[in-house]
């Protein structure tokens, strides 16, 4: 059992621990037992309380065309009572193929979601039936109105787009993005 967390991708760190705990010949049993004590690092897929009744997946830590494919796949996966939304920023350091990585997000999110919300230029370019802010701090103030009850917010993207500023304001209780999220040092906190 893995608490707070989302995503196949999870397991594939597990899978490495328990190869080396079984090559330092522990018994399967005792592994299995230590998956109970995993803590998923933050930014990662961690679940957490929102605003309204709502959940956010928070996966800011940063963004790649592959990680975003699969958070996009459990978004989809997921049994709402409300609305699943997709917030997602730019993919940085992609090169010539950013353009062409966009717009196959874009076209994976609007098949995983009910609402896209894009953060970012390059983001932008996801879809014309998006919702798009040039800041993090834009899009945090849009989806305050948005987000109700039972919906989930998937938020994903570059670390320099910071959208674990969009994580802190939809939070239950503001008071933990401390200890819940990314980037909560004083020298990140302060940047622009």
């Amino acid at each position: 059992k893995l608490k707070g967390i989302l995503g196949n991708q999870q397991i594939y760190p597990l899978i490495a621990g328990a190869a080396v705990g079984l090559a330092r010949n522990m018994s399967v049993g005792k592994i299995v037992d230590s998956f109970e004590h995993h803590v998923a690092p933050r930014g990662r897929m961690n679940i957490l309380q929102g605003i309204n009744g709502s959940v956010i997946v928070d996966d800011t830590y940063n963004s790649s065309p592959i990680a975003l494919q699969e958070g996009l796949t459990t978004l989809a996966s997921l049994q709402v009572s409300g609305k699943r939304i997709a917030v997602l920023g730019d993919m940085m350091e992609l090169g010539s193929f950013s353009p062409d990585e966009h717009r196959k997000a874009g076209i994976q999110a609007m098949q995983s979601c009910d609402v896209l919300v894009t953060v970012g230029p390059r983001a932008k370019r996801m879809s014309e039936k998006a919702v798009s802010f040039d800041s993090s701090d834009e899009a945090a103030e849009y989806l305050k109105g948005v987000v109700g009850t039972g919906d989930i917010v998937f938020i994903k993207g570059s670390q320099s787009i910071r959208m674990e500023r969009i994580s802190a304001a939809l939070l239950e209780d503001p008071s933990k993005a401390g200890e819940l999220l990314v980037r909560q040092e004083e020298e990140w906190l302060n940047k622009k």
